[in-house]
């Protein structure tokens, strides 16, 4: 049944690799361009291409494999070869409008449940809320408080999935490098549909708000949603080859993803404003259940059966992996830069997750108090536009800047747009502010890739297991410390925590230079070591 399955995907999906046209149709247009730009020196270009195709050829007829140590120069070694559904992105799309949506729902149904709870069921005046300036109204205060509870549920939300999650994403990573990837997938999957269960029961029967917290302690259990983003990263790294083919197809994966989300939550809101919140959550556990017999039945196993057989005599000690990842060094000496590389995912990561779930807050807030509806068609829009923007802006990146310049611009583009966020008092501001901070979502994505270059094919899953612990662990720092600073700050400044945010990306800036000096240090060093002969050969 798989198989059959599998032939019609390969026959409707298969027939031209999409993901190498789209890379493609990029490639040739940013070609163009580039031709044009470098005018007068398109001779030596040319030249130097068909020197380099030369060398390829040649390297690809006689050259001896590569040293195992060599990192990105080393060919993927387990890309598959039997023929089956390899379309991760399926698994990622139907399971990202449950981590995007889920933000809608929990946000307005325990802003409800608490507004029940400390309200006593009186009504309150909507314009007297959202009064931005009579800030000693009773309506506004009361907002605030309901603000101040709500914040404090997200510690208690985000902390039972993200800090059992972080240990156990520890755990799946070097598991999924024995057994497969579609193990940390499902096991995700399958925690994720008891949390949106536990959405469903809580709400159909009005039970205790800790009913969704033990759910999400469920989620936890089985890796949270980190394992299943490092399980599809690792997927990913598997069925491609290092480069920036691997980058542009797990930058693909995940704005696709965020694009349909996007799309999804004008309609979801739609749903919580007009039919409930209970048709919200049971859409959302739909969406997982199905994602779990696609994964089950029609994902194919991206390891081939023999290709990582030497690896695959697992030991309790592998579970410390993603950790000796970092700790022991190899004759490339990539342990700093794989350290610095994982500070400045965290910094950007932990900012990005912490931006997304402070300004939904902060839009149903004062001044702006946007209903479901509003807030649906905002997260379309953004999620839409920013999805559209990071690929090309990858594209561009990848073709004209080094990897330093790239990660530094994108943060730069971050840094301005929170400051922006932190003033915004209309929609229009608040637009321009996201516009101008496109470049957080590109960030993660380059160091990431870069990461990913550094080490082996058998390694991939331990890394992006290191990395889903990181992202945890951002989620458990910004839950204490981010919440804290806006429950402190929301009554006096509402847009402190942007200015937060922003201050705190300069510091990814400085670790990506000091890589940059290491890193520009290290070749010199290695060239000045070369016999002259052979740096003129070279």
């Amino acid at each position: 049944m798989q198989d059959k399955v599998c032939n019609k995907l390969s026959c409707i999906l298969f027939k031209w690799d999409v993901w190498e046209l789209i890379d493609a149709g990029l490639n040739h247009l940013l070609l163009a361009h580039r031709r044009k730009f470098e005018g007068e020196r398109k001779v030596l270009a040319v030249s130097s291409t068909k020197t380099m195709s030369e060398g390829l050829s040649k390297r690809n007829v006689s050259s001896p494999p590569a040293k195992p140590d060599e990192g990105s120069q080393v060919p993927n070694k387990t890309l598959p070869t039997k023929k089956g559904c390899y379309l991760i992105e399926i698994a990622v799309i139907l399971f990202f409008p449950s981590l995007v949506l889920q933000q809608l729902l929990t946000n307005f149904y325990f802003k409800s449940r608490l507004t029940e709870e400390f309200g006593g069921g009186r009504t309150l005046s909507k314009i007297s809320a959202c009064d931005n300036v009579n800030k000693s109204s009773p309506e506004y205060l009361f907002q605030q408080k309901i603000q101040q509870n709500l914040s404090s549920w997200q510690i208690y939300f985000l902390f039972a999935e993200a800090m059992i999650g972080m240990f156990v994403g520890l755990i799946i990573g070097p598991v999924t490098d024995h057994l497969g990837r579609k193990t940390g997938i499902t096991l995700s999957l399958f925690g994720s549909t008891l949390k949106f269960l536990s959405y469903v029961l809580t709400i159909k029967w009005k039970l205790p708000l800790w009913v969704i917290i033990a759910g999400s302690a469920c989620h936890g259990l089985t890796g949270g949603p980190g394992a299943l983003i490092s399980s599809s990263s690792s997927y990913i790294a598997d069925i491609t080859s290092p480069g920036p083919g691997r980058t542009f197809r797990l930058s693909f994966s995940l704005s696709s993803a965020s694009a349909i989300a996007g799309i999804l939550a004008y309609f979801y809101g739609h749903i919580i404003h007009v039919y409930g919140h209970l048709y919200a959550a049971s859409l959302l556990l739909i969406l997982n259940i199905i994602d779990l017999v696609f994964v089950i039945f029609v994902l194919t196993e991206s390891l081939p059966s023999g290709g990582l057989k030497e690896k695959r005599d697992f030991s309790l000690s592998q579970i410390f992996s993603p950790i000796l990842l970092y700790v022991t060094d190899t004759k490339k000496k990539r342990r700093l830069p794989l350290l610095v590389l994982l500070t400045i995912f965290f910094l950007s990561n932990s900012t990005t997750i912490a931006r997304i779930t402070f300004l939904n807050l902060y839009l149903i807030n004062s001044p702006l108090c946007l209903n479901a509806i509003s807030m649906g068609m905002f997260v379309t829009i953004t999620s839409v536009g920013l999805s559209f923007v990071t690929l090309p802006i990858l594209k561009f990146c990848q073709y004209f800047l080094s990897d330093t310049l790239s990660i530094i611009l994108n943060l730069l583009s971050a840094i301005v747009g929170n400051f922006l966020l932190s003033n915004a008092t209309t929609s229009s501001q608040v637009y321009t502010a996201m516009a101008v901070g496109c470049g957080i979502n590109v960030s993660p994505v380059m160091t990431e890739g870069a990461m990913s270059l550094l080490v082996e094919g058998h390694e991939q899953g331990t890394l992006f297991a290191s990395t889903s612990f990181v992202n945890m662990l951002a989620i458990v720092v910004y839950s204490i410390i981010y919440n804290s600073v806006y429950s402190a700050t929301v009554t006096t400044n509402p847009g402190f925590i942007f200015q937060l945010i922003a201050a705190i990306l300069v510091f990814a800036i400085f670790f990506q230079l000091f890589l940059s000096f290491v890193v520009r240090k290290k070749v010199n060093a290695t060239k000045d070591q070369l016999p002259a002969e052979k740096l003129r050969t070279e």
